[in-house]
C-alpha cells in the first residue's frame, strides 16, 4: 500500500504534480529532455519501506 510520494528532485522543465498516492507529469513544450525523482514509500506485507524511482524523459 502507498502511503507517501515524495519529489526529491523536481523536473527543470516540465512540470510535476504529486495528487496522494500517485504523480503525473507534464512535459515543457519547447520537446527539451527532462528528468525528476520522486521517493514512494508505504507497507507491504506488514514491512514500511521506501523506493525511489529516477526518470529521463526524451521526446523522439
Amino acid at each position: 500500500m502507498i502511503d507517501k510520494v515524495s519529489i526529491i528532485e523536481p523536473p527543470k522543465a516540465g512540470r510535476l504534480i504529486v495528487e496522494g498516492p500517485s504523480f503525473r507529469y507534464f512535459a515543457d513544450t519547447t520537446g527539451s529532455s527532462d528528468y525528476f525523482k520522486i521517493e514512494i514509500s508505504g507497507t507491504s506485507l506488514h514491512v514500511d519501506g521506501a523506493s525511489s524511482l529516477e526518470v529521463d524523459v526524451n521526446r523522439q
